[in-house]
Formats: C-alpha cells, structure tokens, sequence
C-alpha cells in the first residue's frame, strides 16, 4: 500500500512538498523538478510566479509545445484530489505525445500569485493513493521566516530572503551557492568523508574551498574553520575589484552519514559569530 511507504520532505524555491523516499532526483532545476522510481519518470513539477493575470490556456499551450504537440485533453481529479486543491485555481489534463503520457494538473495560488504545473507520468491504481497524498502535502509557497532547501539526503532552513544563484549536483560533491542582502553564502556537501579523509586533514581537504583565509584554531577534531578580515588597503582593493572583502567558512564532518558538510559566508563585512553559527546549526544531511 502507499500509506506503508517511507517518504520524505522535499522543499526548493519556496514550494514544500513529500514524495515517496524512493523517488530519485532525476533533474533539479531552479523552477523545476523531475523524480524518478526504477529509472523511469513518474513525477515533475514546474511553477512560475505570476506577474500580470493568470492565463491557464497560454500555460498548456507551452507545455504541449515543449512535449512535442503532445495531445492534451480535459480532466476531472478524482474528489479525493479535489478536497486538497480548494487553495488553488486548478485545471486536470491527461497528455499524450512521443515522450510518454500521463495525467497532469495546472494550479494557481492566489496568495502566492504562483502558478504549479504537476505531471504524474502514470495513472495506474497503485500510485493514485500516493499522488492524493503528494497534493495534501504540497504548498506553493512555505511560510515563517525560513524556507527549507531539501533534496536529495541535505536539508537547509534558510532565511526566507535567501536566493538560489547557482546550484550543482555532482558525484560526491553538491553545492549551492546563495544570494544574501548582507553578502553571498555557499553550502558543500562530500561523501563518502572517510575515504575523502582518508590520506588528508579536513583542514588539507578544505583548504580550497577557504580560498586564501587563515586556519582557525578549533578544539572539535570534526571541524575546520576560516577566516578572513583584511586589512584596510587590501579590503578597499577587494570592493573595487567587486568581490566580498571577508569571508568566514567552516567544514564540519557527520561520522553517522559518512559525510563532510560546509559553509562559506562571504561580504563586505565579516559575519557575525552567532548568526554564522545559526547558519551551519540549521545545516544537515539525512
């Protein structure tokens, strides 16, 4: 049954949803994300803020373009969906085409003047639990102070002004690098730590990433801390050139996930240690 299934928290650019622990990742994308069960795609979400009036016709129209003039055709939700949906504006479709087919839903929330395009790339009995339990679970836009950057095994609560600039996924090695008001500020994620630190320090393995800041003298052999606050003339030079003048980084190692964690706060100022400290507090993998 779907109800016995382990699921997971997944959160990105402010949407907040759960699917199934054995959904994987197959695209992450800034307004777009695609999973996959058995290296087959079985769900992808889209969304786009809303600027002017929300035109649900010019919205499908894209979609059966970038599928391939795939056949679109009106559809009801079953009223199981339906009684999670009373927050959104929303459209049901079934599409057809060269890459697959599948039943689709077209939302709009007003609150959030967002608009959510969800494909579920099968419609066998099976998933139809799993699919209600997605819709009861999904919010257009999380509320509170934090917003949780969640995918794959990292989970990142992060000041709600926080914008995703760049991001990349790579065999053992993620990273995310955020856009602050007060500066720039970047997350790392390696594994596996142990073999990663096998023949090297975390402090000779994190050199790199500290960029030319000097080594903190830490007493937790887990950690590794930098920091750099220069002197005058060299942070004049830095501001000219257009680039953060100090920054402070720390890489920390989760023995239990077999994981090395960071993070790199970089600004014309140097950050606070107690607000840095939150930072890296609210830094997990899972």
């Amino acid at each position: 049954m779907g109800e016995e299934r382990a699921w997971r928290r997944i959160g990105w650019d402010g949407i907040l949803l759960q699917v199934p622990a054995d959904w994987h990742p197959a695209a992450v994308y800034t307004d777009y994300l695609l999973f996959e069960e058995h290296y087959q795609p079985v769900f992808a979400l889209k969304w786009q803020q809303i600027k002017g009036r929300f035109e649900a016709e010019g919205i499908l129209k894209k979609l059966q373009k970038s599928l391939g003039r795939a056949e679109l055709t009106p559809w009801q939700p079953p009223t199981g969906w339906r009684l999670h949906l009373k927050s959104f504006i929303h459209q049901g479709f079934h599409w057809q085409g060269a890459g697959g087919k599948g039943t689709g839903l077209l939302l709009y929330c007003r609150e959030s003047r967002r608009a959510l395009l969800l494909q579920f790339y099968r419609a066998d009995e099976s998933l139809l639990s799993i699919f209600e339990r997605l819709l009861a679970n999904l919010q257009a836009r999380q509320q509170g102070e934090k917003r949780l950057w969640s995918v794959f095994d990292i989970a990142i609560n992060l000041p709600k002004e926080a914008q995703l600039t760049e991001h990349e996924f790579l065999p053992g090695s993620f990273r995310l690098l955020f856009k602050l008001p007060e500066g720039k500020l970047t997350f790392y994620r390696f594994k596996p730590a142990a073999e990663l630190l096998r023949r090297q320090s975390l402090s000779a393995f994190g050199s790199k990433i500290a960029d030319g800041a000097a080594l903190v003298r830490t007493e937790n052999p887990l950690q590794a801390q930098w920091q750099k606050n220069p002197r005058s003339g060299h942070y004049l030079l830095a501001r000219l050139r257009g680039k953060p003048a100090c920054s402070t980084v720390r890489l920390w190692v989760l023995p239990e996930k077999n994981v090395i964690l960071g993070l790199k706060a970089q600004g014309n100022r140097l950050i606070a240690a107690h607000n840095f400290e939150a930072l890296c507090n609210n830094c997990t993998a899972c």
